[in-house]
């Protein structure tokens, strides 16, 4: 089970920094959404006030998702003076095309030698959502997955990434 660590994803997030595909990256990371979920964001999909995204997964099965703040100033910027029917990312017929997307992550490993997939973001999001507190029903639902069965099963892959740390050793400056 491959992941990235957050020295990585920080190199993609900088790499991705200076260019238009940033936000698009992010949100990828941010909600682990598919390609093809992103494809379909549409500004009627953004509640700033409510600070969610509505996404549209398989079967037309909808999750409202928080999103964090570090997303909103970017996502505001990019729903000015669009229709709620636009899409959130367009490419030159409308919709951005899956392959631009594909290839865009190819990039990445072209410039810096990181290779990103999907799959590798989505398993990254369920470790660190894992490690910010979050429980496995509520990561499953943000990933669209319809049981917590295989947020169980990419946590069972990464558990020696789990260092347990006791609670005295996060308080305790005291040293033998």
């Amino acid at each position: 089970m491959e992941f990235f660590t957050k020295e990585e994803i920080q190199k993609i997030i900088h790499f991705y920094d200076s260019k238009k595909n940033s936000t698009w990256f992010r949100v990828l990371y941010a909600f682990g959404i598919s390609i093809p979920e992103l494809i379909e964001i549409q500004v009627k999909h953004i509640n700033l006030k409510k600070q969610t995204l509505t996404i549209e997964g398989k079967f037309h099965k909808k999750r409202i998702l928080p999103i964090p703040n570090s997303l909103l100033h970017d996502l505001k910027i990019l729903i000015t003076g669009k229709k709620e029917n636009e899409y959130l990312f367009s490419g030159k017929k409308g919709k951005l095309n899956p392959r631009t997307i594909q290839k865009a992550l190819e990039r990445v490993y072209h410039s810096i030698g990181i290779n990103v997939s999907v799959k590798k973001l989505r398993n990254t999001l369920i470790f660190d959502l894992y490690r910010s507190g979050w429980d496995d029903k509520s990561i499953a639902f943000q990933l669209g997955h319809s049981t917590s069965r295989a947020t169980r099963r990419v946590l069972n892959a990464l558990s020696p990434m789990l260092k347990k740390i006791h609670p005295l050793d996060k308080i305790s400056k005291w040293k033998l």
